[in-house]
C-alpha cells in the first residue's frame, strides 16, 4: 500500500489493526466454482463429452467420469439424482407434446422446490421455442444463497422459463425474449451447448439491454451441476450469473432485501430475545429499519403463534399530529388486522386484557412490537399528563413522565414478557436511554445501530462487497481493496451497497462494447477509484453522508469544530486531536449560542458526543475525551478551507427546532415520498369532534389535485362525493351517506369533489343539516374541495348566506422547516442552506411545484439542478399550475399592478393604481387572492403578493 501511494487505504489498515484485526485473513477461500466451470469445462466439455445425453446420464447413474465431468465426490442417491436430471433434461431437448413434468424435474433436481409448471405459448409448427410459468419456491434462504434479489426474494416464487431449441444465435434468443412483458425473472433453458464465445457475446448483448438479464442453462452447465454434491442451486447461479446483468445492491436504506443484509447478528438476538433489549438507536441510513424488517421478516409466523409487527410510529403520526396515547389505537389497529384482537376501536384496558388472553390461549404465543421512528412518541409522552398507576413498581423511582412507556412495560411484565415492544429511532431514544432513574432504566441494555465496524462486524462488512460481487461474476485484485471501499464509506452499510451498485455500473458502462480480458472480471484499485470519481458517486457518498451528519445541526457543528482543531494543528492522526466535553460545550456556547440554547451541562454535551460515536463520526477515548473516528473520515468532511466554509454556513443555519404542527405534512403510509397538502394543525382541525362543515381553498401549484388520496389514508371511514350534477342529485346523496354513517360510531370525512358543479347552496343544505345532528358517539365533517374558480364564487356570493360557521382552510406554501425535514427524510435535492434557497426562489415552496421537482429527481434521470430548470419552465399564466385561468380579466390586471408595486400597500391606494377597477372589486380580489396564500397581509391594512406569484404575473 504504501509503496503504490496510497496511504487513504493504509490509514484504514492501521485503524484495523489498532483492535487486532487483520482483514487478509478473512480472505482465505478455498474454491472458485466459477473458475472451474469457465472457460475449462466448456472447452473439454465440447472435446471429451459424448454428443449423447443418454450415454452421459447412463455413466453418471454408474458413477463411472464421463469426459470432464467428475463425480469422485458424488455418491448414492446424488449420482441417482444427477442422472435424473440429464434425463429430463433430454427429455425436453426431444420436444415432446407434455414437457411440464420434465421441466419440473430438472428445477426440482437444481434445488428449487416447485409447485407448478404451465405452459403459456403453444409452440406453432416450425417454432424453435415456448414460454412457462413457474411456480417455486428456491431450497436455500436467500442469506445462504446471496444471489441478486431479482431472482430470490424479489421474484416471489415465479419464474418465466424460455426453452429453445437449434441453437438460435445470441440475438435472435434476445430477440424473443424482448417481446415477453414481464417482471419475473427469466431462465433459459439452451438446449444444446453453448461455446465460450458465444458466452461472451451473451455478456456484451445482455449490457446493451440491462433492464431484461436473461440466466442462461444449457447442456454443458447442466452436466457441470451433475457433479456437485449437495444443492447445486447456489452453483447454478454462481456459473450463471456472470453471463448476464443483474445489480444486486440496493440504495434504498430501509428496506435492504433478505439476500442483501449482513451482520447484526447480535443486535437481531437481543431484540427477539425475551429478556434482549427494548431500546434502539442510531444515525440515519445506519440500518435501524433495515434491521427490525429483517427481524420481522425473520421470525414473524402467525401459524405458529410468534408475532412480530414493525410498526412506523412517524407515519401513523403518533408525538406529531396524534398524542403519545394513541400509540394504543395504533397497537389495536395492527393486532385486529393479525387477528389477534376482533376489534380495531378497544379502549387501552381492553386491548391489554384481549393481548393477555390471546396469549394466554397457548402458553408458546408472544408479541414482538417493533416501534420504529419513536423519537417524537418519547418527547410526546415525556410531556404527558399520567394516569398510569405507578405505586406498583415501588422500588423503581420512576419520574412522573412517560406513562405510555410505563404501561407498555407493565403489559410486558405481566405476561412474563411473551409480549415484548422495542422502540427504536435516533437521539432522543438513546438519550432517554441514559436515565438510569427512569423506566428506562428497565428496559435492558440499549443497542447502537452504528458502522458495520465495532465487535467484529467489519468482517460482515467485508462479505456485503465480496459475496454479491463474487455473486455476479467480479473479483478484487487483492485484499487490500475493501479497506479501501471502507474507507470512503466509513463502513456504513447503505454507503457500501452505493458503492459496489456504481462499481457494477461502471463496469458495465466501461465494458459495453467489449469484455475486459477474461471472465470473471478483475477489479483493481484504478478500477475503484475511477468508479468513486464517476456518475457523481462521490458527491453521492459526501450527500448521503450528511443526511447522517444533518440529523442534528448541532452534530454537524461539533463534527467540524473538531475536524478544523485537527487540520489547524496540521495533525497526522486525528486521534492525536484529543478534546473533552466540557471543551466542546464552551466552543459550543461561544460560537453558536443560539444553536445550544437547551444544552447547557457537560452532560448534556456528553450524550450529543456519545450520539455522534454510535453514528460512527467520533471516537470515545478510555479517559472520556472524544477525537474524529480516522484519518479517511476528515477527508469526508473536506480540507481545512472546506471545514471552515461549512462550519460558517452551519452557524448562519437555524437552529434545531422542536415539531411544530403548523409546519409539519404528513407522508403517506407506504412511504411514497410525497407529503399532504395540509399540515398537521390544519388536519387536526378538521379533525374536531362534532358536526361541522368545512371548505378548502386551494390551487394546483399548493398540491390541490392531491387532497383526496391523503384524507383517504387518516385512520377513519372517508366517503367520497363524485357523482352528484345538481342540488337535488347532491342532496339525496348526502342524505344517504349520513343515514349510513349516523349508525356507527366514531370520527368520519365526507369528501365533496372539487370537479363537481357545487355552488353556496350546496353548504348551505349541507350547514343547516349538520347543524340540527348531536352526538357524543359520532362525529363527521363534510369537507368541499374549492379551487381558485370556487374560491372566487365565494368570495362573489357568500354575503347571501348565513355561512358564519362554515370552516375556511387554505392550502399554503410549504414553510422552509417543512422543505428542510422532507428534502432529508426522501434524500431529494438539496441540502445546504444557500441551495435550498435557490428551490425556494424557483418553486416558491409551493408543494405541486415541489413534487414535481420531486418527481423528476426520484426518477433519477438528472440531477436536481436540471430538474429545477426543467420545472421552472413549466411555470407561466398560461400554464395549469397558474391560479388565474378561469377568473375575470380585471382582477389579473389588479394582481399585475401589485406586482409592479412589489411593496406592502392598502385597498384604497390599490385601488388609485387600477384606473378602471373600483375599491370594492380591488377588495374582493384580495379577499380571492388571501382564500388562496397569493397574497399575505402585511401590517393593520396593507397587503403584499406573494414573491413566487409576483414572478408568475411578470412572466
Amino acid at each position: 500500500m504504501l509503496q503504490r501511494g496510497d496511504f487513504l487505504t493504509a490509514n484504514e489498515s492501521i485503524e484495523l489493526l489498532k483492535t487486532g484485526q487483520k482483514i487478509n485473513e478473512e480472505f482465505q477461500s478455498t474454491r472458485d466454482i466459477f473458475k472451474e466451470f469457465y472457460p475449462s469445462f466448456v472447452d473439454d466439455f465440447f472435446k471429451k463429452a459424448p454428443q449423447s445425453l443418454k450415454e452421459i446420464a447412463t455413466n453418471i447413474a454408474a458413477g463411472k467420469a464421463v469426459g470432464p465431468i467428475n463425480l469422485r465426490d458424488v455418491r448414492g442417491a446424488q449420482l441417482e439424482s444427477a442422472a435424473k436430471m440429464v434425463r429430463a433434461w433430454d427429455q425436453i431437448k426431444a420436444k415432446g407434446a407434455n414437457l411440464q413434468p420434465h421441466i419440473a424435474g430438472v428445477l426440482t433436481h437444481l434445488g428449487f422446490n416447485v409447485e407448478s409448471v404451465d405452459l403459456e405459448d403453444r409452440r406453432s409448427k416450425g417454432s424453435n421455442f415456448n414460454w412457462f410459468k413457474i411456480k417455486a419456491v428456491l431450497g436455500l434462504t436467500p442469506e445462504e444463497l446471496r444471489i441478486p434479489p431479482f431472482y430470490g426474494s424479489s421474484a416471489h416464487g415465479t419464474y418465466n422459463i424460455l426453452c429453445v431449441w437449434d441453437r438460435p444465435p445470441e440475438e435472435e434468443i434476445i430477440a424473443i425474449a424482448s417481446k415477453k412483458s414481464t417482471p419475473s425473472p427469466i431462465i433459459v433453458f439452451y438446449m444444446g451447448r453453448m461455446t465460450v464465445k458465444s458466452r461472451a457475446d451473451m455478456v456484451l448483448y445482455g449490457r446493451k439491454h440491462p433492464n431484461m438479464p436473461l440466466l442462461i442453462i444449457d447442456d454443458i452447465l447442466l452436466c457441470f451441476l451433475s457433479s456437485e454434491r449437495g444443492v447445486r442451486l447456489k452453483t447454478m447461479f454462481e456459473c450463471a450469473l456472470p453471463f448476464t446483468f443483474v445489480n444486486p445492491y440496493t440504495t434504498a436504506a430501509s428496506m435492504v432485501p433478505p439476500e442483501m443484509f449482513f451482520g447484526r447478528m447480535r443486535e437481531e438476538q437481543s431484540i427477539i430475545a425475551s429478556d434482549g433489549t427494548n431500546l434502539v438507536y442510531g444515525g440515519r441510513q445506519l440500518g435501524k429499519t433495515a434491521l427490525l424488517r429483517q427481524v420481522e421478516r425473520k421470525y414473524h409466523s402467525a401459524q405458529n403463534g410468534m408475532i412480530v409487527k414493525w410498526i412506523d410510529l412517524k407515519s401513523a403520526e403518533i408525538g406529531y399530529q396524534l398524542p403519545a396515547k394513541d400509540i394504543w389505537l395504533v397497537i389495536n389497529i395492527e393486532l385486529h388486522q393479525l387477528g389477534i384482537v376482533k376489534k380495531p376501536n378497544l379502549q387501552k384496558q381492553t386491548l391489554e386484557k384481549k393481548i393477555e388472553e390471546w396469549l394466554n390461549q397457548d402458553k408458546a404465543r408472544r408479541i414482538l412490537l417493533l416501534l420504529d421512528e419513536a423519537d417524537a412518541f418519547l418527547e410526546s409522552d415525556s410531556n404527558s399528563d399520567s394516569e398510569v398507576d405507578k405505586t406498583s413498581y415501588a422500588n423503581g423511582h420512576f419520574r412522573s413522565e412517560y406513562p405510555n412507556v410505563l404501561a407498555l412495560k407493565s403489559l410486558m411484565d405481566k405476561t412474563e414478557k411473551r409480549f415484548k415492544f422495542v422502540l427504536a429511532g435516533l437521539h432522543n431514544v438513546q438519550a432517554s436511554a441514559k436515565y438510569a432513574n427512569t423506566i428506562f432504566g428497565h428496559l435492558g441494555s440499549p443497542i447502537c445501530i452504528g458502522p458495520l465496524l465495532n465487535n467484529g462486524e467489519w468482517k460482515d462488512a467485508l462479505k456485503l462487497i465480496k459475496e454479491p460481487l463474487h455473486t455476479a461474476g467480479y473479483r478484487l485484485k487483492d485484499d487490500t481493496l475493501p479497506v479501501r471501499i471502507f474507507s470512503h464509506t466509513n463502513y456504513y452499510p447503505s454507503l457500501i451497497q452505493l458503492f459496489c451498485k456504481h462499481l457494477i455500473h461502471y463496469f458495465t458502462e466501461k465494458f459495453a462494447t467489449h469484455i475486459k480480458h477474461e471472465l470473471p472480471y478483475c477489479i483493481d484499485l484504478q478500477d475503484i477509484e475511477d468508479a468513486y470519481l464517476s456518475r457523481g458517486l462521490r458527491n453521492e457518498i459526501l450527500y448521503r453522508f450528511n443526511l447522517t451528519l444533518n440529523l442534528d445541526s448541532r452534530y454537524k457543528f461539533i463534527a467540524l469544530r473538531i475536524a478544523l482543531e485537527y487540520a489547524s494543528a496540521h495533525g497526522i492522526d486525528p486521534q492525536a486531536t484529543r478534546l473533552n466535553a466540557d471543551w466542546v460545550r464552551q466552543e459550543a456556547k461561544y460560537m453558536w449560542p443560539t444553536g445550544f440554547e437547551m444544552a447547557t451541562t457537560v452532560e448534556d454535551f456528553q450524550i450529543m458526543l456519545d450520539e455522534m460515536v454510535g453514528l460512527g463520526i467520533l471516537r470515545r477515548h478510555k479517559n472520556s475525551d472524544y477525537s474524529i473516528r480516522s484519518h479517511n473520515l476528515i477527508n469526508l468532511l473536506g480540507n481545512e478551507s472546506q471545514i471552515e466554509t461549512a462550519l460558517y454556513e452551519t452557524l448562519n443555519s437555524p437552529p434545531p427546532k422542536r415539531f411544530d404542527s403548523a409546519s409539519f405534512r404528513r407522508g403517506k403510509k407506504n412511504g411514497y415520498w410525497k407529503r399532504s397538502p395540509l399540515t398537521s394543525s390544519q388536519e387536526s382541525t378538521l379533525l374536531q369532534p362534532g358536526y361541522s362543515t368545512a371548505i378548502l381553498f386551494g390551487s394546483e401549484l399548493a398540491g390541490l389535485l392531491d387532497v383526496p388520496e391523503f384524507l383517504n389514508e387518516l385512520n377513519m371511514p372517508v366517503t367520497q362525493i363524485d357523482n352528484a350534477d345538481d342540488i337535488n342529485h347532491f342532496q339525496k346523496e348526502f342524505d344517504s351517506i349520513m343515514t349510513s354513517l349516523n349508525k356507527d360510531e366514531g370520527m368520519k370525512l365526507v369528501v365533496v369533489s372539487g370537479q363537481l358543479p357545487w355552488t353556496l347552496q350546496w353548504i348551505k343544505y349541507t350547514h343547516d343539516s349538520m347543524k340540527r345532528k348531536q352526538s357524543k358517539e359520532r362525529s363527521v365533517c363534510v369537507i368541499f374541495i374549492a379551487d381558485p374558480q370556487k374560491a372566487w364564487e365565494w368570495v362573489q356570493q357568500q354575503d347571501k348566506y348565513n355561512l358564519t360557521e362554515v370552516t375556511l382552510h387554505t392550502l399554503k406554501p410549504w414553510d422552509d422547516q417543512a422543505l428542510r425535514t422532507w428534502l432529508q427524510d426522501e434524500a431529494i435535492g438539496p441540502q445546504a442552506q444557500d441551495d435550498r434557497k435557490k428551490l425556494t426562489y424557483h418553486t416558491g415552496n409551493w408543494g405541486g411545484l415541489l413534487h414535481s421537482f420531486g418527481d423528476l429527481c426520484k426518477k433519477g434521470s438528472r440531477n436536481w439542478m436540471d430538474a429545477l430548470d426543467s420545472v421552472s419552465e413549466e411555470v407561466s399564466l398560461e400554464s395549469s399550475w397558474s391560479p388565474f385561468i378561469h377568473t375575470p380579466p380585471s382582477l389579473l390586471t389588479c394582481y399585475q399592478a401589485l406586482a409592479d408595486f412589489n411593496d406592502p400597500i392598502s385597498i384604497t391606494e390599490l385601488s388609485l393604481l387600477t384606473d378602471n377597477i373600483n375599491e370594492e372589486d380591488v377588495s374582493k380580489y384580495i379577499k380571492w387572492g388571501d382564500m388562496l396564500a397569493l397574497v399575505s397581509q402585511q401590517g393593520r391594512d396593507k397587503w403584499q403578493l406573494n414573491s413566487f406569484i409576483t414572478k408568475i404575473v411578470k412572466g
